[in-house]
């Protein structure tokens, strides 16, 4: 699904406009930061406890045994595939994924992300980025929609977040995700805590 609900878009990839490395983008994690936190397929500013891997394998995962996880949906995926055929174990992922999207590839369809849920055994939450990294949107604590990012604007994004906090964007794939996403994650909270 392609998001045209975009009133501008920023530079794309391949377009010769390179993030330096002062400009790089943050990591913006839903919860307080988790310590070992492997950040793939992208570069983002360096924080106390993120390492960043923007080519990875299984050698470098194994080692690090991270809490989290964040990357585009496609790293997510493979690191799926290495650990359901045994070749990668991350047995410390206890913090919820993060998962890159972009705008041409829309929010993240309940398949894939029940499909994540699966391996990794914890809540994904989503944020749409442009290809070198720039945030658009993030998903609301909530899981209740998107809030766009400061100098991000979409159709529809204009009304006040139920949360209290940013502007609410629903784009409509994320409409049918947002329920069970909250169910779901009112689960792991539960599971967590011991209840």
């Amino acid at each position: 699904m392609r998001f045209s609900l975009f009133r501008h878009a920023p530079a794309l990839a391949g377009t010769g406009q390179e993030c330096s490395s002062t400009r790089l983008p943050s990591l913006e994690y839903p919860l307080d930061l988790p310590p070992r936190v492997a950040v793939l397929g992208l570069s983002v500013r360096q924080q106390q406890g993120i390492h960043i891997f923007p080519e990875w394998n299984s050698q470098n995962l194994n080692k690090l045994r991270p809490t989290t996880l964040a990357g585009w949906q496609q790293d997510l995926e493979q690191v799926g595939r290495l650990c359901d055929s045994g070749h990668l174990a991350l047995s410390d992922l206890n913090y919820p994924l993060l998962v890159f999207s972009t705008p041409e590839q829309g929010p993240l369809g309940e398949v894939a992300q029940a499909e994540m849920w699966r391996w990794s055994g914890v809540p994904v939450y989503e944020q749409i980025r442009t290809r070198e990294g720039r945030l658009v949107a993030v998903e609301c604590d909530t899981r209740n929609g998107f809030h766009l990012a400061e100098g991000s604007q979409a159709e529809g994004g204009d009304a006040p977040c139920n949360c209290g906090r940013g502007v609410r964007w629903l784009p409509a794939l994320a409409e049918s995700t947002a329920a069970t996403r909250s169910i779901e994650s009112e689960q792991y909270m539960a599971a967590a805590a011991g209840d």
